[in-house]
């Protein structure tokens, strides 16, 4: 009887530590993805850097739309890429983007907004009436399907 709970016990060990290796190896994927990806933005965004042609009279607009269709077969990833283009290359801060639960959030707090639209577009018209901001919808939208936009203040 002793056997078979000294082996039942060293088989709970090894399955324990097994499922530790496996969930080790598993962040290692994501932390050699993660470079990787961040890799190929620094490339891209070197690229638009040192060539005049691309940058010499782009506004932060067309910059978004050449970083738009730079990361467009990464899938998932392509926002997070994009979000770390625009950052590294324009200096935009993550901060100056508002989806769309921060538009709404946004809206309901600027005086006088009226309370008779669920429309986020309806919502943008607004705030740049009322704020003088000018907002830009970005053509990549998170990885949850919500909405972005950019600041342009």
């Amino acid at each position: 009887m002793d056997i078979i709970e000294n082996l039942s016990e060293e088989l709970g060990e090894k399955e324990e530590r097994i499922m530790e290796l496996e969930k080790k190896l598993e962040e290692e994927k994501k932390e050699k993805k993660k470079y990787y990806l961040e890799h190929i933005v620094l490339q891209k965004v070197g690229k638009f850097l040192c060539a005049p042609e691309l940058r010499q009279f782009c506004s932060v607009l067309e910059t978004m739309d050449y970083f738009d269709d730079q990361f467009n077969d990464f899938g998932d990833d392509k926002y997070n890429m994009y979000i770390l283009a625009l950052e590294t290359s324009l200096g935009i801060d993550r901060n100056e983007l508002y989806d769309e639960d921060e538009i709404r959030e946004a809206y309901q707090e600027t005086p006088g907004f009226p309370d008779i639209t669920d429309d986020v577009d309806e919502m943008v018209d607004f705030l740049e009436e009322q704020t003088g901001d000018c907002f830009h919808e970005l053509n990549v939208d998170k990885p949850d399907g919500k909405r972005v936009w950019y600041n342009l203040k």
